[in-house]
């Protein structure tokens, strides 16, 4: 008996070119920190500014982590598993809760486009892809 498999679902990714430049900027930004902690002889240890450095370059790449998965069921929003549900919480939305996806034409190459929920509020997404727009 042929019994249908469900279709993988489509997974965007957040582009490494973004990915790698928030994180690239972040580690130019802090880098100096720790020599301006001896330097300066700060009040916080150097092992607490090399931990907060370590946790917020950890934290910024689980939240540059983010992706969309499409189905036939809906869309899915999520995150690295260790980033924590208060700083970005992963959310699902069925086509049938769609009831209109408009793109606002900008200057830019990357178009914002809106989902219309049936329920209170606007959902942004910020995708370029032409198989995000197409829908």
């Amino acid at each position: 008996m042929y019994s249908p498999q469900p279709a993988t679902p489509t997974v965007y990714r957040t582009s490494p070119l973004v990915s790698l430049g928030i994180l690239g900027l972040l580690t130019v930004l802090t880098l100096p920190l720790p020599f301006l902690q001896v330097w300066q002889q700060g009040p916080a240890g150097l092992p607490l500014t090399l931990g907060g450095m370590v946790l917020g370059f950890a934290l910024l790449a689980g939240l540059t982590r983010q992706q969309v998965s499409l189905d036939e069921v809906g869309l899915r929003v999520s995150y690295a598993p260790w980033i924590p549900a208060f700083l970005a919480a992963s959310w699902t939305l069925t086509w049938a809760e769609i009831v209109a996806i408009r793109s606002r034409p900008r200057a830019k190459v990357v178009a914002p486009t809106t989902l219309l929920p049936r329920r209170a509020g606007p959902i942004w997404c910020r995708c370029g892809s032409p198989g995000l727009t197409g829908f």
